[in-house]
């Protein structure tokens, strides 16, 4: 549900994630494909990650190059089908 583009959400309402550099962002390892992704932000949130495609019409290859979970506040990279970068809404994301 859209609250308004400031909605801030209380400290207490917030998931209360680990950031290790290069490593992991809470639940979510830098290296793994989009539905263990899934599978990891499923223990944390209702919000389902629209994924943005990539790929060749010659080599038939479709590989996820952003995900993004707007209620969640979190907007995924993906390189090559791996997960490789996450940005945290600081409004409303863990």
């Amino acid at each position: 549900m859209f609250k308004g583009w400031w909605h801030v959400r209380p400290e207490e309402e917030r998931q209360q994630w680990v950031l290790e550099p290069f490593t992991a962002v809470g639940p979510l390892r830098f290296g793994m494909d989009a539905e263990e992704v899934t599978q990891a932000l499923r223990g944390v949130t209702e919000d389902v990650e629209h994924r943005t495609w990539s790929g060749g019409r010659g080599n038939n290859t479709w590989r996820p190059s952003e995900g993004r979970c707007r209620e969640f506040g979190l907007h995924l990279y993906y390189q090559d089908g791996r997960l490789s970068g996450v940005a945290v809404d600081a409004l409303c994301g863990p």
